[in-house]
C-alpha cells in the first residue's frame, strides 16, 4: 500500500468503476511488488496480478524465481498479459568530482569508487546485474568481483554520497519523475550529480541481448540534474514495464474494455498519477513495444487486448505479437 503499483491500480479501479459500473466491480488486494503480485495470480489469490516484462520473462522461461527448483507454476497455459501501465526508466548518475571519466555505462568499472545498485530485493538491482553482465560479458554475480557494489537500504543513500563511499548510484523513476529515495539522496548532496546516458553501442548490446528490457525516453527535469553535456533529456536509455497479468480465459470482451479505457480514458489517467505523465502520448506504442519484446519468448496477450489492438489498425500477427488461446 502507497507504492506506485498501488496508486496506479487504485486509479484504475476508480475509472472503471465510475465509467462502466454495469461491467466492473473491481477490488485491491495488498500482496506486494511485481514478483509478488504475479505469484499471488498463479496461486489463485487474486484474477489479475501485478508483474513486470521481467517476470513475465522468467515466468515462460522457467527461470529465475520461476526455476523449478524454486517454484512451480499453477496456470503456465493460462498466463496472458493484458496490459503494461508504466515503466520504471534507468540510468547511471555520478557525483560532480567523475566528471569527464564516465563517458559510457563500461566506464564505471576502472574508478575503484563505490557504486549503489540499489537493494538486492528489488527488480532494480536485478537490471542493474542483468545491464552489467551484458556490458562486460560475466555472469550477473560476478560483477561483484568487477565492481565496489555497496548494497544496503535507500535510506542510507543520501548519507553514503555525503561521505564520498558511494559515486555512482543506478537510480530511475517513472515517467511523472525520480524515485523518492533518489530525490532525497541527490537532495542531499544539493543535486551536485551527473546523469551519464548510455553510450550508443551500450544500447545495442542490450536491445540484443536483454529479453525483458525496452528503450524509453528518461526527462531528468524532476530529478534537478542534467547529463555532462548539460541536456535534461535523455532520448533512449533502458526501462522494465510495470503492468498486469491474468488468465486467458477471462472475458474477452471485458478485457477489451478493460485495455481501452487505459487509451479511451487516458487524460483521467494522466490528471489522476504523475505516474502517467504522457500516457496518451506514449502508452499504446509503449504497449506495442513491450508485446513484440515478449513474443520472443512466446508470451502471449490476452485475445480482449488483441480485439482493440485491431480495432486501432494494429495487426498483431503482422508485428511479430503472440495472441493466446481461448
Amino acid at each position: 500500500a502507497g507504492s506506485v503499483g498501488y496508486l496506479a491500480h487504485a486509479t484504475l479501479i476508480d475509472i472503471l468503476t465510475r465509467q462502466y459500473p454495469e461491467f466492473f466491480e473491481l477490488s485491491l488486494v495488498v500482496v506486494g511488488g511485481a514478483a509478488a503480485g504475479h505469484a499471488a495470480w498463479d496461486a489463485g489469490k487474486v484474477d489479475i496480478g501485478y508483474t513486470a516484462l521481467n517476470i513475465v520473462y522468467q515466468y515462460t522461461t522457467r527461470t529465475g524465481r520461476w526455476a523449478p527448483e524454486k517454484a512451480t507454476p499453477q496456470k503456465y497455459e493460462e498466463m496472458s498479459v493484458i496490459i503494461y501501465q508504466y515503466p520504471l526508466i534507468y540510468t547511471v548518475f555520478i557525483t560532480e568530482d567523475l566528471y569527464g571519466k564516465v563517458k559510457c555505462w563500461k566506464d564505471i568499472k576502472d574508478l575503484g569508487v563505490g557504486v549503489y545498485p540499489t537493494p538486492a530485493p528489488y527488480a532494480s538491482h536485478e537490471v542493474f546485474r542483468e545491464v552489467f553482465s551484458i556490458l562486460y560479458n560475466v555472469k550477473p554475480e560476478e560483477l561483484d568481483k568487477i565492481l565496489n557494489l555497496q548494497v544496503f537500504d535507500v535510506s542510507g543513500v543520501g548519507d553514503a554520497l555525503t561521505m564520498g563511499t558511494v559515486k555512482v548510484v543506478w537510480g530511475y523513476g517513472d515517467p511523472g519523475g525520480p524515485a523518492s529515495w533518489v530525490a532525497d539522496a541527490f537532495s542531499r548532496v544539493g543535486y551536485k550529480m551527473y546523469a551519464v546516458p548510455p553510450c550508443a553501442d551500450e544500447l545495442e548490446l542490450i536491445k540484443a541481448k536483454s529479453p525483458d528490457l525496452i528503450m524509453f525516453t528518461m526527462d531528468l527535469t524532476p530529478y534537478n540534474v542534467k547529463t555532462i553535456q548539460g541536456e535534461t533529456i535523455i532520448k533512449e536509455t533502458v526501462a522494465v514495464p510495470f503492468g498486469l497479468v491474468g488468465s486467458s480465459k477471462l472475458s474477452k470482451e471485458h478485457i477489451y474494455l478493460f485495455f481501452k479505457a487505459h487509451f479511451e480514458q487516458c487524460e483521467i489517467f494522466e490528471k489522476a498519477l504523475a505516474t502517467f505523465t504522457g500516457f496518451c502520448k506514449w502508452g499504446l506504442q509503449f504497449n506495442i513495444d513491450s508485446f513484440r519484446k515478449q513474443a520472443q519468448y512466446g508470451a502471449p496477450i490476452h485475445p480482449g487486448v488483441a480485439l482493440y489492438l485491431k480495432e486501432r489498425g494494429y495487426d498483431p500477427e503482422a508485428l511479430g505479437i503472440v495472441v493466446a488461446k481461448t
